[in-house]
């Protein structure tokens, strides 16, 4: 699992807020990282982009098919998103 961030400030620590959530799920959370990626690069509002999890790793894929796992990582990254925005 990886968050990705374009722009630095606000969008980082959004990122590192979202990210921390992650900690209690059955995946490697690799932190957060930079990404150059179109969907968080060309916007004015903090944004990030989760990788959640990678379908060429048999542990990853086998945790991202069940329900139970993605309603887990719904609730972090809205956990993650209500942190922010109470103190930001």
């Amino acid at each position: 699992m990886t968050s990705y961030y374009y722009h630095r400030g606000k969008s980082k620590t959004l990122a590192r807020n979202v990210s921390h959530q992650f900690n209690n799920l059955p995946l490697t959370n690799r932190g957060i990282d930079f990404g150059d990626f179109l969907v968080i690069r060309d916007t004015s509002l903090p944004s990030i982009l989760c990788e959640t999890g990678y379908v060429n790793t048999h542990k990853d894929f086998r945790e991202i098919k069940k329900a139970t796992f993605q309603k887990r990582v719904a609730l972090d990254i809205r956990n993650g998103i209500n942190h922010y925005l109470a103190n930001h």
